[in-house]
């Protein structure tokens, strides 16, 4: 009877507000098959110096960044159809979409193997974690959009989750703001590891927005700090 009454509520709630892409429109899906081929890839990089790694290692000659990201990869450029997907799901608090746009993310490392296979070995033997919100910003949308991206990814890898990271102070949205100098600034020593948490060997980071990185490096360098023996990034998408 239960299964019922949810099927009945779910079936109502597709009538009165269907499913539609978040860029064109099209029934049926946050993220239609022609948007996501529109989708521009993101390039690999290294996380230290920013040019191109072809799987998002860091660099043999980057050894300044021994405490912080081993690696990094990303999907997506954050422009066009993906960019709406993300907007929206934070600022119009469609999570539902998270899904699709991590389905999506998983395709385009299954068909690109190549370059995705080291990070994906590294993933399958680590503990996956993310990056915390700003309180008041999750407070005010009801959720972290960057825990959810971790979730989905994590069920696709097969990969535990564990929440080790904290904000100890308040910052400044990144988005606010226009140089690395100053993003660099605002998150130092605003992050820790949660009281307990245990620090596993290998970790993978997630977030749902690479800009300069700030905010993922000062997370790397807490969790190496802590133990970590390698870190590695993940973003949906990336700014530069």
């Amino acid at each position: 009877m239960m299964g019922g009454v949810k099927g009945a509520r779910r079936f109502l709630l597709n009538v009165l507000f269907p499913v539609r892409c978040l860029s064109c429109a099209a029934y049926d899906t946050y993220l239609c098959d022609r948007c996501a081929r529109a989708a521009e890839r993101a390039s690999l990089r290294c996380p230290v110096c920013g040019e191109v790694s072809f799987y998002g290692a860091r660099h043999t000659g980057c050894g300044k960044a021994r405490r912080g990201l081993t690696g990094f990869v990303s999907i997506w450029r954050y422009r066009g159809p993906v960019r709406k997907a993300i907007h929206a799901v934070k600022y119009s608090k469609i999570s539902d979409a998270v899904r699709e746009l991590v389905r999506r993310a998983c395709d385009v490392m299954e068909r690109d193997a190549l370059r995705y296979e080291p990070f994906l070995q590294f993933a399958r033997g680590a503990v996956f974690t993310y990056v915390p919100m700003r309180i008041r910003a999750e407070d005010a949308r009801g959720f972290n959009q960057t825990r959810l991206i971790t979730e989905k990814l994590s069920r696709y890898i097969g990969a535990p989750i564990c929440d080790m990271l904290c904000k100890v102070k308040n910052i400044s949205s990144q988005t606010l703001l226009s140089g690395a100098r100053e993003r660099i600034k605002n998150v130092h020593d605003a992050f820790a590891v949660r009281d307990g948490a245990a620090v596993p060997a290998r970790i993978v980071i997630i977030d749902d927005v690479w800009t300069s990185g700030a905010t993922m490096k000062s997370c790397a360098r807490v969790l190496r700090a802590g133990g970590a023996r390698e870190v590695w990034g993940f973003t949906l998408t990336q700014a530069v």
